[in-house]
């Protein structure tokens, strides 16, 4: 005979099946740090103000290159222009002296590799985009302004021996017009050496900020 107090089976499954489960724990919802997000807006203020210093110096870079290239232009032409006028008879000719001869023939290659440069970033300037491949005229201007500087110095330095000679030694007013407009040649070929020489460190620096920066 079963005792009334005990539970059949059934009736503690039920219990247990009925009973309510316990709440879930709750879950902490993980909130950012406020020193993580200081952090992560101070890192994206940095690199905007990174961004927009170096698009700054690129376009100083740009206008300085452009005014370079002019002045080289102007002192090169002007150092043709003497040194082809510098006729006033016979001995006191340009032609006459290899020198100054060598010193026309640079001052002429000078003007039109400068022109066509000043030329071509006034179009870049304009149109905002470069007017050959990247690489193919950074390369172009590294070595171009290189062996162009080496010219212009290697023929200004040439004349001036010659023309402090005739100067010494020579009372001849013809021949001092003569010594006096070669020299005014020579200071405006090395005046177009200097602006050069200041157009190779800019071409340097972008030659290697596109192949190492």
């Amino acid at each position: 005979m079963s005792n009334p107090n005990e539970k059949s089976f059934t009736e503690i499954l039920e219990t247990i099946s009925s009973t309510p489960p316990p709440p879930p724990p709750d879950v902490e919802k993980k909130s950012t740090s406020p020193d993580v997000e200081k952090k992560s807006t101070s890192t994206i203020g940095v690199e905007t103000a990174a961004i927009i210093k170096r698009k700054k110096r690129e376009d100083t870079l740009k206008k300085s290159y452009l005014v370079l290239r002019w002045l080289c232009f102007i002192f090169s032409f002007l150092a043709f222009v003497l040194m082809a006028s510098n006729r006033h008879g016979r001995g006191l000719n340009f032609e006459d002296y290899e020198e100054y001869s060598y010193l026309l023939a640079i001052a002429i290659i000078s003007s039109v590799y400068s022109v066509y440069q000043g030329i071509r970033e006034v179009i870049q300037l304009v149109n905002r985009k470069p007017t050959f491949s990247r690489p193919v005229f950074v390369i172009i201007d590294f070595i171009g302004d290189q062996i162009l500087a080496y010219l212009l110095i290697s023929a200004a330095s040439a004349a001036v021996p010659r023309t402090n000679y005739a100067r010494h030694n020579s009372n001849n007013s013809m021949l001092m017009k003569f010594v006096d407009m070669a020299s005014a040649s020579i200071s405006m070929a090395f005046l177009a050496f200097f602006t050069l020489a200041l157009s190779v460190l800019i071409s340097g620096y972008q030659l290697f900020a596109h192949f190492f920066i």
